[in-house]
């Protein structure tokens, strides 16, 4: 209009059609911008929506899943427990030093199991803390017949990790693998770090899969692994098992560092 006025030299009636598609032309132009100003308004308002809600929904699965893991620390401490405590029982009199030790690890398995039940992550080095005890409790019980190896390095301890994550594979190894054999067999527990993944990979020479799908509470504890993994890590994670030759199984979890970082910030 401030154009037509200084291009038709001031302003008379007789010049008001002249400037109708300036007025028609800047209605448009003015309408497009206020409509598409308020699509996108309204469109960044429901992905914020959207966004609250999927956060709200990953905090209800991680408290179903917290809840999942102290259902299964109830299932799984009892039983290890009332054995350990029958077996220092029947050493009491027969070897009383190596009773002391026994009750020495499962007092430091309980103080790291009670940690562990209270929060939601922890170190992996906490958490090999916790096998090794179990491990060598495994050990004064069977003696000879098992031996084990962690070959963890520091870097791979200090990273963050979900407790209880790694403890079923063991037992399944020691329970399922290495006992049922005469002549016992080795577990050893290794981590792999590359530079977008943690390996973590537990090997034993026990009865093979033959041993291991006897079990229906094996079977119940890889189910629950599988969905844990899956939920703390958004599908990213895997757990895989492998028949070893000439005997044993091999079990690797997998984990994107990415996953593990954004399990950190998610905790804090």
């Amino acid at each position: 209009m401030n154009a037509a006025y200084w291009a038709l030299d001031g302003w008379e009636l007789q010049h008001l059609p002249k400037l109708f598609p300036s007025l028609l032309l800047a209605l448009i132009i003015t309408g497009v911008l206020t409509f598409g100003f308020y699509f996108f308004e309204q469109k960044f308002r429901v992905q914020q929506a959207l966004e609250v809600a999927k956060r709200q929904q990953a905090e209800q699965q991680q408290a179903l899943l917290l809840a999942e893991l102290k259902q299964l620390q109830s299932q799984i401490e009892p039983h290890f427990l009332f054995n350990t405590l029958a077996n220092i029982n029947a050493l009491i009199s027969l070897e009383p030093s190596k009773a002391q030790q026994l009750l020495s690890r499962l007092t430091s398995l309980l103080r790291h199991n009670l940690h562990a039940s209270r929060r939601t992550l922890a170190t992996l080095g906490e958490e090999l803390a916790l096998l090794e005890d179990y491990l060598a409790i495994q050990q004064m019980r069977l003696g000879e017949r098992l031996h084990y190896q962690i070959e963890v390095s520091d870097e791979c301890r200090q990273l963050p990790w979900v407790p209880m994550l790694l403890q079923p594979l063991v037992e399944n190894a020691v329970v399922h693998g290495i006992e049922p054999r005469s002549d016992g067999g080795e577990i050893t527990i290794k981590a792999e770090l590359t530079e977008n993944t943690l390996r973590l990979v537990i090997n034993d020479n026990g009865g093979g899969f033959s041993a291991h799908n006897s079990s229906v509470g094996h079977g119940l504890a890889l189910a629950n692994i599988h969905q844990r993994l899956n939920q703390l890590f958004s599908k990213q994670a895997t757990l895989q098992l492998q028949q070893r030759q000439p005997c044993g199984v091999s079990a690797c979890i997998s984990v994107p560092l990415a996953q593990l970082q954004q399990l950190t910030e998610g905790n804090d």
